[in-house]
């Protein structure tokens, strides 16, 4: 039995904080402060040949705002 996987994310630009893993991908509230950070799987950074993939990481309200509506999707 194979886990379920999660979806590749897309985003054209995010910033320094959020590709280090200290801001929440989708509001941008410091992972520092909030109470850690969930993983939201991988995303996909930019167009073309100079895409890439990494980890990115939301607050707990953000990540638990996206499990409801992927949920009933």
């Amino acid at each position: 039995m194979t886990a379920p996987t999660k979806p590749v994310l897309r985003f054209r630009q995010i910033t320094y904080a959020q590709h280090q893993g200290w801001a929440c991908v989708l509001c941008g509230a410091s992972l520092w402060t909030a109470e850690g950070g969930v993983s939201l799987g991988h995303a996909s950074i930019g167009d073309g040949p100079r895409a890439y993939t990494i980890e990115v990481y939301a607050c707990p309200r953000c990540a638990s705002a996206t499990e409801t509506t992927t949920e009933g999707s």
